[in-house]
């Protein structure tokens, strides 16, 4: 697909640059939900030498920690493109058929960014980070279930938007 092809297309509307945002911000987080996924098996391992596809736990958490920075920008950018939903929830305006479940993910994926950072950076190699990090392991799962959930409720518009992107002359 040409260049010109794709800025065309993500001048045309709103809808078509949420999509290409979207789309965009879902290899860096799938990539992250594996790692995630990766860390927790060597988080109830008991094997400190254990190689996951040939990769110890170090590199895989640094490719955790580097696509999970990638996905919270992406993340970012996806709500600025949707700063009026953030709005409606802080005024408790919100009318989305979906309301529950973005509020819950929005709120647990915070939770998780924060406990991530947290023992990353600010308790870094201390007890309060061991805790954090458990804390995190659970609420990164509980969003990695939220999230497919939330793809699962506007899959009917991606599969829409795909069409409209294949399409796009």
């Amino acid at each position: 697909m040409k260049i010109q092809k794709i800025k065309s297309f993500y001048l045309n509307s709103n809808a078509n640059r949420n999509y290409l945002v979207e789309l965009l911000a879902f290899i860096p987080f799938i990539a992250m939900i594996a790692s995630g996924i990766l860390m927790l098996i060597y988080h109830i391992s008991e094997n400190e030498k254990l190689l996951l596809f040939g990769i110890n736990k170090s590199s895989w958490l640094l490719f955790h920690k580097i696509t999970s920075c990638i996905a919270l920008l992406m993340v970012i950018w996806h709500l600025i493109q949707h700063a009026y939903w953030i709005k409606n929830l802080i005024t408790l305006q919100l009318k989305s058929k979906f309301k529950r479940i973005n509020t819950t993910l929005f709120i647990v994926f915070t939770l998780a960014v924060l406990t991530a950072m947290c023992s990353w950076l600010v308790f870094s190699e201390t007890t309060i980070s061991d805790g954090l990090k458990g804390i995190h392991s659970k609420l990164g799962f509980l969003t990695i279930i939220l999230f497919f959930i939330h793809i699962k409720n506007y899959f009917s518009w991606l599969k829409k938007m795909t069409l409209k992107f294949i399409n796009f002359k």
